[in-house]
Parts: C-alpha cells; structure tokens; sequence
C-alpha cells in the first residue's frame, strides 16, 4: 500500500518539476538579451565587438556620454509629458463614454458603439496620408499635438475597456444612488468611478506603455530634434553614433527604465484586473 502511495504521488510531482523547469528555462531565455544590453552598456566600443560576454574594465561612463552626444534631455521631457497628458486625458474620456455606452440611453446608442468597435479593427496604416494632409493643413505638423489629441478622443480599445466594466456593476447600487437624490452625473462620480479604480490603473498602465513606446505616428509627424520624443530620438542617435554599441545600449537602457519600473509595481494590479475580468 505504501509503494502504491509513493507511485501515484509521483505522478504530479514529476509534471510539477517539468513545469517548473520549462518556466526557469523560458524565464532566462527572456533574460539573455537584458543581461547582454546591460553588459555591453558597460563596456568600451572595443570590447563591444569581442566574444566575451563580460567587460573586462565596467564603466558607467557610457551612461554620462549619452547625455554628451544627443540631447536626451528633451527627448525624455517630451516623452514624459506627452504620456502624461494622454494618460489623463484618456482616462478621462475613456470612463465617462464607458459608462455611457453602458448605463445610458440615447439614440444611436448601439450605431456608434459599433461604429468605435469597427474603427478599433482599422490599422493606422490605413488613415495615415489622410491625416497627414489634415495636421498639415491645420498645423499640426512638427508639433506634439497628433501625439497627444487624437491618442485621447480615438481610443476605440479604452472605451470598449471601461464600458465592460461598468456593465458589470449591479444596478442595484446605481438605483440606490438615484434615491438617495443623485443625478447621472454625481452618480458617476459617487458610486461609478471610485468602483473602476483597478480598471482605471490596468488601462493607465497600457497607455504609459503604447504612449511612451510610440514611434510610427512620431517619426512621421515630428522632424525637429527639439520636438523628438524618446524613441525617434533613440533611432536617430543610433544612426548617427555608428559602431558606437555601448553608448547606444545605454541610451535603451535609459529608455526602458520608467516602463520597468511602472511593471514591477503595478503588474499585480494589472494581474488582479485581468483575473477580475476573466472571472466576471
């Protein structure tokens, strides 16, 4: 009997183990081209080009050359406030259609709730000449205003987003709002909006991410160095730094900075959102 228990136990031990193996594995796989970034950061432009993986002398010099060779400085400024504003505005924007599209009636309702789920399926690809031709004729051109405004008014994903949260509140605490003496608005404001806290960060969180990481609508609609965000600014530096490794990987090291550490403290939150949601 006892051999009997140790063999059945065996069984789910063993797939314990494999899994557990095949996850270590994959996880350092995923941390081979970080470990090299960081490495190569640190080495000389000499060294960059040899086999060995460590550098021989580690110097955070390349860190400080960076700032010397491009100006980083304004990228980064543009960067952050860019996202910062994008953020706030689509949250904004994003929550109260969300809980229109969800709790209100009105005429079209549905047609236009259709009309955002369509356009979320479109490629900018597709828009892109047009909307060249419009920032072009209104101005826009070379200027931060097609990374911020449309980001916020466009987000086909950020409603479809807060408006299946909402849904998901009973009615009951809606109704109970109402008798108390809460118009729509105080309602959403009162009851809504502090309930959709971790739904709010969850979408903060991808915005920071897509905003902070965008290049295609930047390297097409900015051609001034002032006005260059982090990543077309990365690509221009690496451009014109040539065999420059190190500098260059210290300068994506920089880059990617504020979105690993926004992961490390908001990943649970984002995890526990995604579990809600799945469970829901």
């Amino acid at each position: 009997m006892g051999a009997l228990l140790v063999s059945n136990d065996a069984g789910p031990r063993s797939k314990t183990l494999v899994t557990s193996t095949i996850k270590l594995a994959a996880a350092f796989a995923c941390t081979i081209p970080f470990a090299w970034m960081i490495l190569t950061a640190l080495k000389t432009p000499e060294e960059a080009f040899t086999f060995s993986w460590l550098p021989e002398a580690p110097s955070f010099d390349r860190f400080f050359e960076v700032f010397e060779q491009a100006p980083m400085g304004t990228y980064i400024w543009n960067s952050v406030y860019i996202t910062a504003l994008v953020v706030v505005g689509r949250l904004v924007v994003c929550s109260l259609a969300g809980y229109a599209f969800a709790r209100l009636e009105f005429r079209g309702k549905n047609a236009a709730f259709g009309f955002l789920m369509v356009a979320m399926l479109l490629p900018l690809l597709v828009a892109i000449i047009p909307l060249y031709i419009v920032y072009n004729e209104i101005g826009w051109l070379d200027t931060h205003w097609p990374l911020i405004i449309p980001p916020i008014v466009s987000s086909s994903f950020g409603v479809f987003w807060m408006r299946q949260f909402y849904l998901t509140v009973p009615q009951e605490l809606e109704d109970a709002a109402r008798i108390d003496g809460c118009g729509t608005i105080k309602t959403f404001w009162s009851v809504m909006l502090p309930l959709s806290t971790n739904s709010l960060v969850t979408l903060g969180i991808f915005t920071i991410i897509s905003t902070w990481n965008e290049f295609f609508t930047a390297v097409i609609f900015l051609s001034s160095p002032s006005q260059f965000t982090l990543p077309v600014g990365l690509a221009f530096f690496a451009s014109e730094s040539g065999a420059q490794v190190p500098i260059i990987m210290a300068a994506t090291l920089i880059s990617m900075v504020p979105i690993l550490v926004i992961y490390v403290f908001a990943q649970r939150a984002v995890i526990d959102r995604m579990i809600e949601s799945g469970i829901k």
